[in-house]
C-alpha cells in the first residue's frame, strides 16, 4: 500500500513537472510562463465557437484585428468547403468543445492541410481573409480558448 502511494506520489509530481495533470496542460498564474492548453504549432489569429450549429469567430488577437474577420463574424466556408464539412473533417464532428481549434494546426496529421482562404459572414457581407498562420503566445491563446468557451449559444429569433 505504501509502495502504490509513492509510486502514484511520483507519477504526480512528474506530471506536474511537465505542466500536464490528468491529460490537459496545467495553467500557471504567470502569463509568460503559461502553457496554452493544449499544443498548437500555428493559428490564424482567431478562436472560432460553435452557435446554434454555425462556427462564428469567438477572438480576435487584438495585435492582428485589422487583417482577421471581426468577433461575431460566421464561417461559410474555406477554401471552397463548407464550414459544417469542414469541421466534420478537421474536428472528427460538429464537436462544441473543439470549435475554438478548427482552423488551428495542433499537430495532428490525420486532418486535412489548414485552408488558404476563407469566406465570413459579417456586417459588410460576406469578406473573404486570406489566412496567415504563427505560433501563438500562451497567453493569447489561452485568451482565446477562454473567450470560445465563455461563447453563448444565440437566441433563437421569435416570429411571433
Amino acid at each position: 500500500m505504501a509502495a502504490a502511494r509513492r509510486l502514484a506520489g511520483v507519477l504526480l509530481a512528474a506530471m506536474a513537472g511537465s505542466g500536464v495533470s490528468g491529460g490537459i496542460a496545467a495553467q500557471t498564474p504567470h502569463a509568460e510562463t503559461a502553457r496554452p492548453p493544449i499544443d498548437v504549432i500555428a493559428w490564424p489569429g482567431f478562436s472560432t465557437a460553435l452557435q446554434n450549429g454555425r462556427y462564428v469567430v469567438a477572438f480576435v488577437e487584438p495585435a492582428r484585428k485589422a487583417t482577421l474577420p471581426p468577433a461575431g463574424a460566421r464561417l461559410v466556408s474555406c477554401d471552397g468547403e463548407a464550414a459544417q464539412q469542414l469541421a466534420r473533417e478537421r474536428l472528427c464532428g460538429d464537436s462544441a468543445g473543439d470549435a475554438a481549434r478548427l482552423l488551428w494546426d495542433t499537430g495532428d496529421r490525420r486532418v486535412p492541410a489548414l485552408p488558404e482562404r476563407c469566406i465570413f459572414e459579417t456586417d459588410r457581407g460576406q469578406v473573404a481573409f486570406r489566412l496567415k498562420y504563427a505560433a501563438p503566445d500562451a497567453a493569447t491563446l489561452s485568451a482565446a480558448l477562454a473567450a470560445a468557451r465563455q461563447s453563448r449559444a444565440l437566441p433563437h429569433l421569435r416570429l411571433f
